[in-house]
């Protein structure tokens, strides 16, 4: 997994970003600026990146099937694991087809993530309307 470091070091963070990551929590909405030049080279890079991803066939389909809880086995498990490594997000060696606590705990992070990325969403949107 990339380290906070060298994630700031390479422009993919904000000062602030890495401070609150270095604590072991997720930055929210509010700490990260909406629009901003200083970010074309980390987009740029991130553009690239997937790119990478889709040329090399792209994400495994991860299917549908009940909600899993810690500690149960299912082969979604090992899909998802193979999604989070192709993103960088978790190491090669991570393995197995346990939903344990440590892939809950990313799935929750990554859930928050989402849900402050559809409140910048929703305020650009009406900025674009003009209500603000």
């Amino acid at each position: 997994m990339l380290s906070v470091r060298v994630a700031l070091a390479a422009g993919l963070l904000f000062p602030m970003q890495a401070e609150c990551l270095a604590q072991g929590k997720t930055p929210t909405a509010s700490q990260v600026p909406l629009v901003s030049t200083e970010r074309l080279p980390a987009m740029r890079a991130a553009v690239e990146h997937y790119r990478r991803i889709v040329a090399a066939g792209g994400w495994p389909s991860v299917g549908k099937g009940r909600h899993l809880r810690a500690g149960e086995a299912d082969e979604r498990v090992t899909r998802v694991r193979r999604r989070l490594t192709i993103e960088g997000i978790l190491s090669p060696s991570h393995g197995g087809s346990v939903f344990d606590p440590g892939l809950e705990d990313e799935n929750s992070r990554l859930k928050r993530i989402v849900a402050d990325l559809s409140l910048d969403k929703e305020m650009l949107q009406d900025i674009v309307r003009r209500k603000i």
